[in-house]
């Protein structure tokens, strides 16, 4: 069972130019969403899924035609497609990951650990380093990987890494990481985003897409969308929509860096949201919920029944006001509200949008529990421009 699931794609490596990564901060503004059963990250947007293409040899042929030097690399890949979930390579390098998805008979983490260095010595391979460290999957293992295979009339070591994890599930989760023509080291920078991108697949059921129409000078903005409803947030945000989103995000991880965080992500399972999304360095965050309207209401009559409805709540009326969004015409009120936690009260000023369309009311509500609100308010109202209906 485990040299099964042990899979590892030795690649052919033949030296190439490669530019290192070095400090710079990696661009992920176009990379692309790729999900393997239970479990999605994210990869650069020029690396090739050769699970999802549909004619493998033309692929094989236009990888080859491409850089002729890794044929052989791309080959090999190629072959491998029948034993994992997924593989996608990079056609300029050859680096590349790979996933599979085994039963393991219920077997924990720690019993896998405890088989796995006399597997891979079996195998041919030397574990140069072990390390447990949590990632959105949960409790997971990296192994550090090494083999010399021949290449011609000579021979070269291959350094790999694996990465192990007992999924909800109860099956184990490889993921196996391939430097290509680069080294470990020149490529760990690239490999870090993937495995900080890692989550379950359900949490990324919102489509994340760029949004090149929000201004630069407010930085950048990608689209989150769900169930016809999209808005576009600063690319920093996050989502916290759900339990699996929760997960994703790390919340326990979220709420010691920041304890002001833990109202927020409990007020996050209060209700079925449309959208939480959060930014977990100043604490802003909004929320939208969709309700469907009993009888026919007017903006009108939600303008002089909602003030007394706030002030019943303990919320206080700074402002109202009607707007025109591209999603439709909204009363605007801007809130303040004290909010109990396990700290000193929260003072959280606020924004709710309001709309009547399609027979539903639209709440957006936008709040930030900490100082800066008015520096905040131009995001805040981008991201309300940005708001598009069913």
């Amino acid at each position: 069972m485990l040299k099964k699931w042990i899979i590892l794609l030795l690649m052919t490596l033949l030296v190439i130019p490669v530019m290192a990564q070095g400090d710079e901060e990696i661009d992920t503004t176009d990379w692309i969403v790729q999900t393997a059963g239970e479990i999605a990250f994210i990869t650069p947007p020029d690396w090739v899924n050769l699970t999802e293409a549909e004619d493998i040899e033309a692929t094989m042929d236009e990888l080859a035609e491409l850089n002729p030097d890794l044929a052989e690399t791309f080959a090999a890949g190629s072959m491998a497609l029948d034993q994992v979930d997924i593989l996608v390579i990079d056609p300029t390098t050859g680096a590349n990951l790979n996933v599979l998805t085994v039963e393991v008979g219920g077997l924990s983490l720690d019993d896998l650990e405890a088989e796995l260095l006399s597997q891979y010595q079996q195998m041919g391979f030397e574990v140069v380093a072990l390390e447990r460290f949590e990632t959105a999957l949960g409790d997971t293992m990296r192994v550090d990987i090494q083999t010399t295979i021949s290449t011609g009339s000579s021979e070269e070591l291959v350094s790999q890494f694996q990465l192990i994890t007992i999924l909800e599930s109860g099956d184990a989760a490889v993921i196996t990481f391939t430097p290509g023509s680069a080294s470990l080291e020149e490529i760990a920078p690239l490999f870090d985003v993937v495995i900080d991108s890692l989550s379950y697949a359900d949490a990324m059921d919102m489509e994340m897409t760029d949004d090149s129409g929000m201004s630069d000078e407010l930085g950048e903005f990608v689209t989150y969308t769900n169930d016809g409803l999209s808005i576009s947030v600063p690319e920093s945000w996050i989502d916290v929509s759900d339990e699996d989103a929760l997960m994703a995000a790390g919340a326990d991880a979220l709420s010691e860096s920041n304890p002001q965080l833990s109202s927020i992500l409990e007020m996050a399972q209060t209700q079925d949201f449309a959208f939480f999304l959060l930014d977990p360095t100043t604490t802003a965050n909004l929320n939208v919920i969709v309700q469907a309207s009993p009888s026919p209401v007017t903006l009108d009559q939600l303008e002089m029944l909602l003030p007394g409805q706030y002030e019943s709540f303990g919320i206080t009326v700074v402002d109202s006001q009607r707007v025109e969004l591209p999603a439709g015409e909204a009363l605007r009120f801007q809130l303040e509200v004290a909010l109990d936690s396990s700290a000193d009260p929260l003072v959280v000023k606020q924004f709710q949008y309001i709309l009547v369309e399609n027979d539903n009311f639209y709440f957006l509500t936008m709040g930030l529990a900490t100082d800066g609100f008015e520096d905040m308010t131009p995001i805040f109202e981008a991201i309300a421009e940005s708001l598009e209906l069913e």
